[in-house]
């Protein structure tokens, strides 16, 4: 490294430039209020557990001697 070039002191920030007002962005646009906040759709009903066979001989024999 060169020793004999001083190190550049640090450059102060441009004061001609003056810190540019930050642009007032497009207005966060507000949530529509026309629409409230969906509620969460509550999960469909668990359906009742569907017989998937049609009951035995047996039961439906079981069930007229229960009659």
């Amino acid at each position: 490294p060169i020793s004999s070039l001083p190190p550049t002191p640090s450059i102060p920030s441009i004061p001609s430039l003056p810190p540019r007002p930050s642009l007032p962005s497009t207005p966060s646009i507000p949530s529509i209020p026309s629409l409230p906040p969906r509620p969460s759709l509550p999960s469909m009903p668990p359906l009742p557990p569907i017989p998937c066979k049609l009951p035995s001989r047996e039961s439906e024999n079981s069930f007229q001697k229960l009659k």
